[in-house]
């Protein structure tokens, strides 16, 4: 009982201190799948009396002229393949808490800038009660691949605080008629009837009826100060990009996939890959094998295992990738991406390379091999440096 204790109480203390730092730094109220681009200290997911659409609606808390005041959705790039030179609808209720002028929507090609409206007027005198406005747009003839809608900022500084509701937010492609609203099927804005034809909406949670969990504005702000990038709220950046797979899921496959073959051999920024066809298949398998007899490793070794030291190091390791994953996330609005690579986590480099030697021993016990695991490891890393020295000479002198 008295070992049991011990061992319970640095867990409960963990998870004590946890729900406490969640608290502090975590709020509820923000729009789903809309990543707050602004300062603002208000929620970007407010309930404004006399929404057309359901109970909620996107806010957008405006005090001064800055282009940072903004709200904004990534498209899938699945829905932009093969709509080069179509044309999109565009459109929104709007209003405001007190009259205000505001900037059109936009759709923005990333590298690429805002895409000029074909038709529709670039700003728009918004009054305390909600109005249908919409816009067409055009894709370039050339291929698009990423791309998001954005609303905001304003066309004009206000003289106080203004609160700016959008709400039953569309992009649909094809034309649609502007002077009328699209009737949907539910408050979710999805599919729906607009002109006479059927719209399906490319816009999700057009209607904010669906909140989720966000960074307090502190921690943006500290996460800004920290990591240099002043003008993205980077936690709030990180959490949208973690939660919106269709829109920015690319860069978590694209980064993990880096991540795991530079930090066997993939060299200089990960542009040096190891000789052979898929190399890292091999790999990945012997990743698998060494996880495995890992996991055995520790339940073998339950009753004497370093549980203190063992969930110190497992934080350690979350904390040192977790943050080298998500370092280049605010790169899914740039036309040029930073895919970190593992050199990034190499401070907790001790626990995962304990924890790999733990799992060779492991399976080198349950295969009846015991005395050779030393050796087989050895080897194994032997083998992978003369496999690099090779892959290098080759790409750089062959």
């Amino acid at each position: 009982l008295y070992a049991l204790t011990w061992l319970l109480l640095p867990g409960t203390s963990l998870a004590a201190l946890a729900a406490l730092g969640l608290s502090v730094a975590l709020r509820g109220g923000d729009a789903a799948l809309w990543y707050r681009r602004t300062p603002q200290v208000e929620s970007t997911r407010a309930a404004p009396a006399g929404a057309p659409l359901g109970e909620y609606a996107l806010r957008l808390r405006v005090e001064r002229r800055t282009p940072r005041l903004q709200v904004l959705q990534l498209l899938p790039a699945s829905w932009l393949a093969g709509r080069a030179g179509e044309t999109f609808t565009l459109g929104a209720w709007m209003w405001a808490s007190a009259p205000v002028e505001v900037a059109a929507p936009r759709l923005f090609l990333v590298g690429g800038g805002a895409l000029p409206l074909a038709d529709g007027a670039p700003q728009v005198m918004l009054t305390t009660q909600p109005r249908f406005y919409a816009w067409r747009v055009r894709l370039p003839e050339r291929p698009t691949r990423r791309a998001w809608v954005q609303f905001g900022p304003p066309a004009a500084a206000p003289a106080g605080g203004v609160d700016v509701f959008v709400d039953g937010a569309v992009l649909a492609a094809g034309t649609f008629p502007l002077e009328t609203a699209p009737r949907w099927q539910d408050a979710q804005a999805q599919r729906g009837v607009w002109g006479g034809a059927p719209v399906e909406n490319l816009l999700r949670n057009a209607s904010a009826e669906r909140g989720w969990l966000s960074p307090r504005p502190w921690l943006d702000a500290l996460w800004s100060r920290v990591f240099g990038y002043t003008n993205e709220q980077f936690a709030s950046l990180v959490g949208y990009t973690l939660r919106d797979a269709p829109g920015a899921g690319w860069y978590y496959r694209s980064t993990g996939a880096m991540l795991f073959r530079s930090f066997w051999g993939r060299f200089g920024w990960g542009h040096v890959p190891l000789l052979g066809r898929k190399p890292y298949r091999f790999l990945l398998g012997a990743t698998a094998a060494l996880a495995a007899g890992f996991a055995a490793g520790v339940w073998r070794l339950r009753r004497v295992f370093p549980w203190a030291a063992g969930t110190l190091y497992l934080l350690a390791l979350a904390a040192a990738w977790g943050m080298a994953l998500v370092r280049g996330a605010h790169h899914v609005l740039s036309a040029w991406v930073n895919i970190p690579v593992a050199r990034y986590a190499f401070p907790a480099l001790f626990p995962l390379g304990a924890g790999l030697a733990l799992g060779a021993r492991t399976l080198a016990r349950l295969t009846g091999r015991a005395r050779l695991a030393g050796g087989v490891w050895a080897g194994f890393l032997a083998a992978l440096t003369l496999w690099a020295w090779a892959s290098l000479a080759v790409f750089y002198y062959a």
